[in-house]
């Protein structure tokens, strides 16, 4: 069993996966996921959390996954306001690029105020539910979701009119985005990693 933290780093570029953990806790906070070909981040057994990151261009055409892999979670396990991107999966694979999970491992993980859109295939798995989130394709819908395109930049940065913003869940104490940006700047805070300044 470990405990590891990673908070405001970028892991980018591995020919290998970006960040693998197994039987431990694991909390990513405002980093950047990006660009590893063996896929973005493995979870197995174990209790994470992901809060405020930017997944994106994980995988590729060997790759087994791509944005997010889940075997097993602790149902105290969760998404909170990231944005997972454009991330793909090798050739021949057919789950969700975005956040795929073994079957029934992530039917309690919460996922709250995520963009998950533009993967290949799919999304998410179709046994996980979302609220307050933007999800292109998969996953069960539950309450105060809204529908795409995100409306983001090269950058995957809100720009002005993005149907993100201000929809993400009113009840969040987050205080900062992926920039270290204030939340909530207008009616609350905006859907995924970044919060329209």
């Amino acid at each position: 069993n470990c405990t590891l933290a990673v908070d405001r780093s970028t892991v980018s570029g591995n020919a290998g996966g970006g960040l693998s953990a197994s039987n431990c806790t694991l909390a990513v906070d405002r980093s950047t996921v990006s660009g590893n070909a063996g896929g973005g981040i493995s979870l197995s057994a174990g209790v994470f959390t992901l809060t405020n990151n930017l997944i994106y261009l994980n995988g590729g055409i060997a790759s087994a996954f791509g944005g997010v892999s889940v075997l097993t979670a602790n149902a105290a396990s969760g998404f909170y306001f990231n944005t997972i991107m454009d991330n793909e999966v090798g050739t021949g694979v057919t789950d969700p690029a975005g956040i795929v999970c073994a079957l029934g491992s992530c039917t309690s993980v919460t996922v709250n105020s995520c963009v998950v859109y533009g993967n290949e295939n799919a999304d998410l798995s179709g046994s996980v539910h979302y609220n307050f989130s933007m999800v292109g394709v998969g996953g069960i819908p539950d309450l105060n979701n809204v529908a795409g395109p995100p409306g983001v930049d090269g950058g995957y940065h809100l720009q002005t009119g993005s149907a993100c913003i201000d929809a993400g869940d009113p009840s969040t104490t987050l205080l900062y985005d992926v920039d270290g940006d204030p939340r909530s700047l207008g009616n609350g805070p905006d859907i995924g990693a970044d919060e329209l300044q």
